[in-house]
């Protein structure tokens, strides 16, 4: 008895339930073979519309911005790795009187080494920089400029016994351009020419300040080597004063002013400088009683840290 269910010539067979078959073979294959043109290239069915073009050129632009940012991050890496060989180099001033040769040997080195990095890494920087919102790309060249700020205020102290200032640094981030590279830039009309034209690393007193609270911490390292040498013990004393007048005017700034700072950094800055008033007062201490001066292996233990005094600042 023929039903409904069974296959006749003009009906296909077709299952009981919503699983059955729908549709014929070749509408299927339609379908299949839409899907792989589809696939194959979807950026030709996409109407070519002004909100497309639009979105294309957003396209090239974010491109362009990680591109650079990359290009500055590589850049901030270099600085940082030869900021650090530096500063290992001027460490080994410690030990030596500041008129002795190997002093002066030492700080010339680094005056070149410090010429050499901004034609280099620090000029890259600031050439990409130029006509660019330094605010998108601060945190991209950041650590490496805060490593070497660090770097050149270790210098001038050994050097003239200072704290270098916020334009100083900036002076010598700056570098005068030659004419090809300044066709290229937007030259404002006061009064500057083509010949004088200058690009810069813009320094934020953010990025000044957290490099000169790394300086307590090289401060430390230094003071170590120094109070080893019984002629040098004096300029240890002044160079804990010199770590007390820093601190002191850090905790005078404001946290909103800089929110990096923050109490991480002047708690890292207060454990430096209880250690060179440790070694101070170990030198003291012994002046006192006529002791032979510490040997360099005792002054590089290992203090137990003072947290009450820390958790209290």
């Amino acid at each position: 008895m023929d039903t409904k269910y069974q296959k006749t010539e003009s009906r296909p067979y077709r299952a009981r339930g919503r699983g059955g078959f729908r549709g014929s073979r070749a509408s299927s294959d339609r379908g299949r073979h839409y899907g792989k043109e589809a696939a194959a290239d979807p950026i030709s069915r996409v109407p070519d519309t002004p909100t497309m073009a639009m979105f294309r050129e957003i396209a090239v632009m974010l491109d362009e911005k990680n591109d650079l940012y990359e290009v500055l991050v590589k850049h901030s890496r270099d600085t940082t790795i030869e900021s650090k060989r530096i500063i290992f180099l001027l460490i080994r001033c410690a030990g030596h009187p500041h008129e002795s040769l190997e002093v002066y040997q030492l700080l010339q080195e680094a005056r070149e080494r410090f010429q050499q990095l901004r034609n280099s890494s620090l000029k890259t920087i600031a050439r990409s920089l130029v006509s660019q919102d330094v605010n998108i790309f601060n945190r991209a060249y950041s650590p490496g400029l805060q490593e070497y700020i660090e770097a050149l205020t270790l210098f001038h102290y050994l050097d003239k016994a200072i704290l270098i200032d916020h334009a100083v640094v900036q002076e010598s981030l700056t570098f005068t351009e030659p004419m090809e590279f300044n066709q290229h830039i937007d030259v404002p009309t006061d009064g500057l020419t083509l010949e004088n034209a200058t690009v810069s690393v813009p320094l934020t007193p953010q990025d000044f300040l957290l490099g000169i609270g790394d300086l307590t911490g090289e401060l430390m390292r230094y003071s170590v080597t120094h109070a080893s040498n019984p002629a040098m013990q004096d300029s240890v004393f002044k160079l804990c004063e010199f770590s007390q007048a820093i601190l002191l005017h850090c905790q005078n700034i404001p946290f909103s002013a800089c929110r990096d700072f923050g109490m991480n950094k002047l708690k890292v800055m207060f454990q430096s400088v209880i250690k060179i008033e440790r070694i101070c007062y170990q030198l003291a201490l012994r002046r006192e009683e006529n002791l032979p001066a510490l040997p360099a292996g005792f002054m590089e233990l290992d203090y137990p840290e003072d947290t009450q005094h820390i958790e209290a600042y």
